[in-house]
């Protein structure tokens, strides 16, 4: 980790806005296409945000673009080839990633909401670099905002970021501010890149299987008071 580490702050802080063309499959995407889904498409992760006020809808519009080009994950695309899947920065994405949907007066909003995203997960292409929907959802008397983003490029880690820096964009946007989101650190080529440039020793790969193939209830243990508590 200390020498993917190394190799990702090398990068300069601009970098993601000039990525472009192949990038390497992470192994964890790699593990993803090779389960060979027949949906690969619909592989994705949903949040749904209770608001805490009122949202201006053209505000939130005008965040979701400036946040897809800062990050660049969200810019790759995936086409199937005969040696295997390639992934790759998009120049641009026909689509539209942000919706308004009004369910005033409806007498099952919650289930429209699931409905609504659900669709929304099915308009993603990867082949495209289609990779993100946001949905601001006006209900009587609030408002929620429902975002899907493939899972290929995203994680219940990476799902705080992306929510922290719309945030932000919108913040600004709504005060009339030009969009300035924090310097980057590494691009997602550079974190790829890094990972294939790693030389990971045989003893280390025997202790992670084992570690894997171990079960949970015989490799964690918690304690509590004088008493070990297994899970």
């Amino acid at each position: 980790l200390a020498e993917i580490a190394e190799v990702a702050t090398s990068e300069t802080s601009l970098e993601s806005e000039a990525v472009s063309g192949e990038v390497p499959l992470t192994p964890v995407q790699k593990a993803s296409f090779e389960l060979e889904s027949p949906e690969p498409d619909q592989f994705t992760q949903t949040v749904l945000l209770d608001v805490d006020g009122q949202l201006d809808a053209d505000a939130l519009q005008g965040a979701v673009r400036p946040l897809v080009a800062y990050h660049d994950s969200l810019r790759l695309s995936y086409q199937q080839t005969v040696s295997g899947w390639v992934q790759r920065y998009q120049t641009s994405v026909d689509a539209e990633q942000f919706s308004v949907v009004s369910l005033l007066g409806s007498e099952r909003p919650q289930q429209q909401v699931i409905a609504t995203l659900e669709q929304r997960q099915k308009q993603l292409n990867i082949a495209e670099g289609d990779l993100v929907r946001a949905v601001l959802f006006e209900l009587d008397g609030r408002q929620q905002l429902g975002i899907v983003v493939h899972h290929l490029v995203v994680d219940a880690v990476s799902w705080q970021t992306l929510v922290r820096d719309l945030e932000t964009a919108y913040g600004q946007l709504l005060e009339r501010e030009d969009v300035l989101l924090p310097p980057t650190t590494s691009s997602f080529k550079g974190w790829a890149d890094g990972l294939e440039s790693v030389d990971v020793s045989a003893e280390e790969v025997a202790y992670w299987e084992n570690v894997v193939s171990t079960p949970l209830n015989q490799r964690v243990r918690f304690s509590e008071g004088n008493e070990d508590v297994r899970i």
